[in-house]
């Protein structure tokens, strides 16, 4: 099995006094954990990529998951391989555990009463899916796997048993508030903007998270259909494709091999900020 998880991180866009402004990221230690006795260090999350060097300021939720996921790494569990399209776990789903993707991609989705999906987020490597567990084993959303991926399960009672220990339940309440206040700028900017709007927010935001920078551009390294951008924003594929040429036309993206799409993050932040 083949997988790959490299990104990029670059200035999140945050709601502060009516206007998108750089959030600078906290200084987090990158001190590895030893793990328990009897158990193997867990290896590394994104092999042959060196962490980031953390500037002081605010966390970013990528920061804050790599914490999170370093201190779970190491606890024992079994593993478990999904297929590209395979379900996690869906909608109504009856499901206790916790999941920490060691490699690949999922994406997270709800489907509405009338058939229209909605898809909520792309998740990376360290990443961690079905946080709900804590307060519900009925899922609330369905998991799906973009790639070949591993995931890591992590029980109910191994996370609480985890959370007794101060460093995991620090990390873990900083990443979740953290994740609150990302979702609240989401809500934001889905009410606040029209559809075009709205897909520029959502294509600076994926490339924070899925990007790769390449010279002056930052490439989205997994490809998201037109039908998947419109789940995202609600609206059609027919107008995606309308908004897209025109994000074309005045140099925010650009198309590459492959269906990939290269984000000229300046350039698309300077145009969401006109907006407010």
């Amino acid at each position: 099995m083949t997988t790959s998880s490299v990104y990029a991180q670059s200035a999140p866009l945050t709601w502060r006094h009516s206007k998108l402004l750089p959030s600078p990221r906290a200084r987090i230690g990158q001190a590895r954990k030893t793990a328990p006795a009897g158990h193997t260090q867990a290896a590394p999350l994104t092999p042959g990529r060196p962490a980031e060097p953390l500037a002081p300021g605010r966390p970013t939720e990528a920061n804050l998951h790599r914490r999170l996921a370093e201190e779970l790494a190491t606890l024992p569990g079994s593993r478990r391989l999904v297929a590209p399209k395979e379900a996690v776990y869906s909608v109504g789903d009856r499901d206790s555990c916790l999941y920490l993707i060691r490699s690949g991609r999922l994406k997270t989705s709800v489907v509405m009463r009338t058939g229209k999906s909605c898809l909520l987020d792309v998740h990376r490597a360290g990443e961690l899916v079905g946080e709900g567990v804590l307060i519900s084993d009925r899922r609330a959303e369905t998991a799906v796997a973009l790639t070949d991926s591993v995931l890591q399960v992590i029980t109910r009672d191994q996370l609480r048993a985890a959370l007794s220990r101060q460093q995991v339940q620090e990390a873990y309440v900083l990443w979740l508030t953290e994740r609150l206040q990302q979702r609240q700028e989401t809500i934001a900017a889905l009410v606040t903007f029209d559809c075009q709007q709205r897909l520029a927010y959502m294509l600076y935001q994926l490339s924070r998270k899925l990007g790769i920078h390449r010279g002056d551009v930052t490439l989205l390294e997994h490809r998201l259909t037109q039908e998947e951008f419109a789940d995202m924003v609600g609206t059609t594929r027919s107008r995606i494709g309308v908004f897209l040429k025109n994000f074309k036309s005045k140099g925010l993206v650009s198309a590459r091999p492959g269906g990939l799409l290269a984000v000229n993050q300046p350039a698309l932040r300077s145009y969401i900020e006109q907006y407010l």
